[in-house]
């Protein structure tokens, strides 16, 4: 068994809306790698990165205003 972690970075795992606020998501997904690693368990962190011309780069909204 393994656990993956997928696009918590800043960028995209930022902004406080309902009902799942991202610093709680974050701390909980940390709180989860921490236990699985110390069960032997591997952890995978999946991270975004756009193409080197940056036509596929996440544009994600920054406010609601």
């Amino acid at each position: 068994m393994s656990k993956l972690v997928i696009d918590l970075q800043k960028g995209i795992a930022t902004g406080e809306r309902y009902p799942y606020f991202a610093s709680d998501v974050v701390k909980n997904a940390a709180a989860i790698a921490d236990a699985s690693r110390k069960n032997g368990m591997p952890v995978f962190l999946v991270h975004v990165a756009p193409s080197p011309d940056g036509r596929d780069a996440l544009h994600p909204r920054t406010s609601l205003i």
